[in-house]
This record gives structure tokens, C-alpha cells and sequence, in this order.
């Protein structure tokens, strides 16, 4: 979130910036609950949270910056295997095994790639989720006016 911030006071034109992109990378536990991590899913719905409110026009017609997120679900990595015994009590680490092994493998190279479909489509305020096997899709939400 400092980062995005940051990206907004440097890139604004408001700021004598020229505009630009700015792109989170959150979850598809950012849009979904997450019962095996519910603080890891509240700060992924937080990020969300930022995209929708600093992606309104309101805030571009300022800046000139577009604020999008990107929502991979879950990439298998050794990273994720050993915080996963870190973080989680031995009940959670068994019950998001369980639940993990029964996912399709998402690439580096399919989250990549529908980084590139956000850059060159997507809309002020976008969410694209990227899952294994599937389309990439944008998630809406009302915005109020």
C-alpha cells in the first residue's frame, strides 16, 4: 500500500509526474474468503480495497496514474511449503495441504502473461484473477458514485 502511495506522489501529474500504472499484485483471497488465513486474506481484500477507491476516476482525473490488482490464486512454490509450516499450527498446515493438492498448478508464466492482458486492457480500478486451467477474469464490485 506505501508503495502504491509512493507511486502516486512520484508518478502524479498533479506531482509533475506523467502519469502511468500502477499495479498491485493481490489474491484470489483478496476477493474470496480464506479460512486457512484469515490475516493473509484481510490484507489481500485490503489491497483490493485500495485499487477500487485510488482506481475511481476521481482519483485519475488528478493523477493521471490508473491503479489496477492483480489476483493470482495459489502458485505452488517452495517459498509457500516452507512458510506454510512457519506460519500455520500443525492442524492448518494438514488441512491446506489437503486442500492445495487437489489444485491444478498455476505457472509463473500464466500469472505473467495475464499481467500483460491487465497492462494492455484493463480499466482504472481493475481486478484480474488468474487461476489454473481458466480464462483470466476481471471481479467487479459496485462503486459508489
Amino acid at each position: 500500500m506505501r508503495g502504491t502511495l509512493l507511486a502516486l506522489d512520484r508518478m502524479g501529474t498533479n506531482k509533475g509526474g506523467s502519469g502511468g500504472v500502477v499495479i498491485n499484485i493481490s489474491s484470489i483471497m483478496g476477493v474470496k474468503a480464506n479460512p486457512f488465513g484469515p490475516v493473509y486474506s484481510a490484507t489481500k481484500h485490503a489491497i483490493i480495497g485500495l485499487v477500487r477507491s485510488l482506481g475511481h476516476d476521481f482519483h485519475f482525473k488528478i493523477s493521471g496514474v490508473k491503479v489496477q490488482a492483480l489476483c493470482p490464486s495459489l502458485v505452488k512454490t517452495e517459498l509457500l511449503a516452507n512458510s506454510m509450516k512457519k506460519a500455520f499450527s500443525p492442524e492448518v498446515v494438514q488441512a491446506l495441504s489437503k486442500f492445495t493438492s487437489g489444485l491444478k498448478d498455476l505457472t509463473a508464466e500464466t500469472v505473467a502473461n495475464s499481467l500483460v492482458k491487465l497492462l494492455e486492457e484493463g480499466r482504472n480500478g481493475a481486478c484480474l484473477v488468474v487461476e489454473a486451467e481458466k480464462e483470466p477474469y476481471y471481479v467487479e464490485a459496485p462503486i459508489s458514485s
